[in-house]
């Protein structure tokens, strides 16, 4: 008993070990060599070359009938001024009627509009939201293109799974194995951070008949790929 006592009072003294990638010593025999787990990353900053407005017009009235003829009214002039633009895509994103009560009492009705601009013409979706009064600009953000992140997470996950490996190898010479062989890999986290601009516009202009375009910039976004994975070193 008192050898026992010894050995766990030994192990329990042990430094604690953590390092980037890991090994199963109940998985490991002779014959099958160490298993090692490890990750591997890769990111960059991407410019963003993708654009959406959303716009919203809000009208009060206590006639409905009165107030959804203005709300059909103001729909049709902003869809017919953004369809006429061939590099923006405009789609009605909501639409809402609905009654506003004060003690139990309808006093008016509300309603809501809302269209979506999308864009790769920057200038254009910015000059053709300053444009849609008076609908008003709730939401924008840059961001990037389908085609570009395929294409950015192609060369990504490349650059995550050298890492991996790179991160097996430097295990395996470690441990002091001579060769590695991979049994598992998990394609993880696709992490995406695009960066929002901060709008800036002079109340004064919004009011005028032809307001000058919305003022951002596009700004980056950055693009994560981590790839985790297992390998046999012997």
């Amino acid at each position: 008993m008192r050898k026992i006592s010894l050995a766990i009072i030994a192990i329990l003294l042990l430094p604690p070990f953590s390092t980037a990638w890991s090994h199963d010593p109940a998985m490991q025999s002779p014959s099958d060599g160490t298993i090692i787990q490890a990750e591997g990353n890769a990111q960059t900053q991407v410019q963003n070359d993708f654009l959406s407005i959303d716009l919203v017009f809000e009208k009060d009235n206590a006639n409905l009938s009165q107030l959804n003829e203005i709300m059909q009214h103001e729909a049709a002039t902003a869809l017919g001024k953004a369809t006429k633009n061939s590099v923006v895509t405009v789609k009605t994103s909501g639409f809402s009627i609905y009654p506003v009560y004060e003690r139990e009492r309808i006093i008016r009705h509300h309603g809501t509009y809302q269209l979506s601009l999308e864009t790769k013409k920057f200038d254009a979706g910015l000059a053709l939201a300053s444009d849609m009064q008076p609908f008003q600009v709730r939401n924008l953000s840059f961001s990037v293109s389908p085609e570009l992140r395929r294409a950015t997470e192609k060369k990504l996950l490349e650059q995550a799974i050298a890492d991996l490996r790179d991160t097996l190898n430097i295990a395996a010479g470690t441990l002091g194995a001579k060769d590695i062989t991979m049994i598992n890999l998990t394609i993880g986290n696709r992490e995406y951070s695009p960066i929002q601009p901060r709008l800036m516009r002079d109340p004064i202009a919004m009011k005028a008949a032809s307001p000058p375009p919305i003022a951002a910039e596009a700004g980056e976004s950055q693009v994560v790929i981590t790839v985790t994975g297992s390998a046999v070193a012997k």
